[in-house]
């Protein structure tokens, strides 16, 4: 038979509060996995599967009116209510080996001046869970505005939640743990989150103090919901089984700014809007590092964007980075944009972008990778983007090398002068094989290798400083287009028998581009031709 709520001593609850005298309460839990507490239903203990379901007789009855005041403790083995609790303001606690029972419209609500902290043990986990099994038999527990102090939840299991709607007009408010206030800190460790309808732990605030680590998601309609401010509290060893959907689901109501570190997890992410980054100027960059495992699928027509004062480094050499598409098909989503940054921190390494190349960030600037600043690219992966795989619309260093390129449109874009930072380790296979020259004026010192394709040249490529081009190098020259050496322009052009350097027309036809203009008298002895082939020229 259920009886009246009673309360623990007030000695823990100052110890709790004051954050002082507390050593010896609680059990260091900082090594307890899931499987630790799996399966328990001793007499008095919570257990982690569905064995200990029925209602025990002398549970306690919660009601409203014993949810107000402050050095509110609940460190009974047994309650249950079907009223949605709402805790206004002070500390409610929830001791180990506790577990609540909650009706089919029964909620937990922590209100404007709260806090929840719920920690258990090893052996005695705390948990709220609903009254009958399955998902959706009790609303969940919401974070509506937050108190001063911090929320915590370790050690528990949280099951059967998403009954309803907090608040009908936020999608995202049905499921375990529900967070809508920019104040809320809530730290989630040692937990399990199962049986939930809708997304077991949504956060629609843009507070970044949210953190989970070492926790399970099992059977949800969704592990997670987040806004990309609480990505970083994302660590240790987070587990997924299961779940409906099998995301976690991020959107970006704002730019990213400051250091922003995304982490690896076992499912992906679903990046829902643009991803932005950026930073306030010189002295305030933002960077993003993403972290080796990690797998960003965008929605259609959606993108990464890190502005001019921000940089990206993305590091996959043991877990390879994935930056792909919802749905795998060419140009479903819009690509990573790298802007011109003050800071020469551009790296991906061992990262695969798959499916891009849809709505261009401008005109011009379309492809899986776009950047107008510093960027190195080793060890990675283009496959199935549109446009381009590569638009290196850029006048500084950067470096392409040790990389695939398959069933892209072409694999890179770039300007005459950056030719030079292809390495010669890539690998292609592309619909149209060749790399684009996009520049119409060659200005600065440049090398070209033989990268295993040619490049191609739609245009007049007016050539004013000295170009080296290596034995076995390859062009190929659109209609009416052609090399006009001017000023200070030469090329010194060596191949050898074996490997000659070709330069000829795309179509294969006598005529087909002007050929070489050279300025004799400001050329004189500028340029040199050692086996060379030319063929398709001759445009008056």
């Amino acid at each position: 038979m259920s009886r009246p709520m009673s309360f623990a001593k007030l000695s823990l609850i100052g110890c709790v509060l004051a954050g002082v005298g507390c050593d010896g309460l609680f059990a260091d839990l900082s090594e307890v996995t899931y499987e630790d507490v799996q399966g328990q239903d001793a007499a008095g203990d919570a257990c982690l599967d569905d064995s200990c379901d029925e209602v025990p007789d002398d549970c306690v009855v919660l009601v409203q009116a014993d949810m107000t005041g402050q050095g509110l403790e609940l460190a009974e083995p047994c309650y249950e209510t079907d009223e949605i609790l709402t805790v206004v303001d002070g500390t409610l606690i929830v001791a180990a080996g506790t577990t609540i029972y909650f009706g089919r419209d029964a909620g937990l609500e922590i209100g404007p001046g709260a806090n929840l902290v719920a920690i258990g043990e090893s052996d005695e986990p705390v948990r709220f869970r609903g009254r009958d099994e399955g998902k959706g038999q009790w609303r969940g527990v919401a974070f509506r505005a937050g108190g001063e102090g911090e929320n915590i939840l370790q050690n528990i299991i949280i099951e059967h939640g998403g009954g309803d709607y907090w608040d009908a007009t936020i999608p995202g408010s049905m499921g375990g743990v529900f967070v809508d206030g920019s104040r809320v800190a809530l730290e989630i460790r040692e937990a399990v989150f199962r049986h939930h309808r809708g997304s077991a732990l949504s956060v629609v605030a843009d507070t970044r103090a949210v953190e989970v680590a070492d926790t399970l998601f099992e059977d949800n309609g969704r592990a997670m919901s987040l806004k990309a401010a609480q990505v970083p509290g994302l660590s240790g060893n987070l587990e997924f089984a299961g779940n409906e959907e099998k995301t976690v689901l991020v959107s970006s109501p704002g730019p990213i700014s400051g250091h922003f570190s995304w982490p690896g997890l076992s499912t992906p992410y679903e990046i829902v809007g643009d991803l932005e980054v950026r930073g306030e100027g010189i002295g305030e960059l933002a960077n993003l590092e993403i972290q080796g495992g990690a797998t960003l699928l965008f929605r259609e027509g959606r993108g990464l964007y890190v502005g001019d004062f921000a940089g990206i480094r993305a590091e996959g050499s043991l877990r390879p980075v994935v930056f792909a598409g919802l749905e795998s098909q060419p140009g479903y989503w819009r690509g990573i944009y790298v802007g011109g940054s003050a800071q020469a921190a551009n790296q991906l390494e061992g990262v695969e972008v798959s499916d891009a190349g849809g709505e261009g960030w401008s005109d011009q600037l379309r492809g899986g990778l776009v950047f107008t600043g510093e960027m190195t690219v080793i060890d990675s992966r283009f496959v199935g983007n549109d446009v381009t795989a590569i638009n290196a619309d850029t006048s500084r260093p950067l470096t392409i090398d040790t990389t695939e390129f398959q069933n892209n449109s072409r694999p890179i874009r770039t300007r005459f002068d950056r030719l030079r930072y292809i390495g010669l380790d890539n690998t292609f296979d592309d619909q149209d094989n060749s790399i684009l020259v996009t520049n119409e004026a060659m200005t600065t010192e440049t090398e070209v290798w033989n990268v295993g394709i040619p490049y191609y040249i739609p245009r007049v490529v007016t050539v004013s400083s000295p170009v080296t081009i290596h034995q076995g190098a390859e062009f190929v020259f659109g209609s009416g287009a052609g090399l006009s050496l001017t000023g200070w322009g030469r090329i010194e052009a060596v191949g050898t028998s074996s490997s000659p350097i070709v330069f000829r027309g795309r179509n294969g036809e006598p005529g087909e581009w002007h050929g070489f203009y050279v300025d004799l008298e400001a050329n004189a002895g500028r340029v040199q031709f050692t086996y060379v082939h030319i063929f398709h020229a001759g445009i008056p």
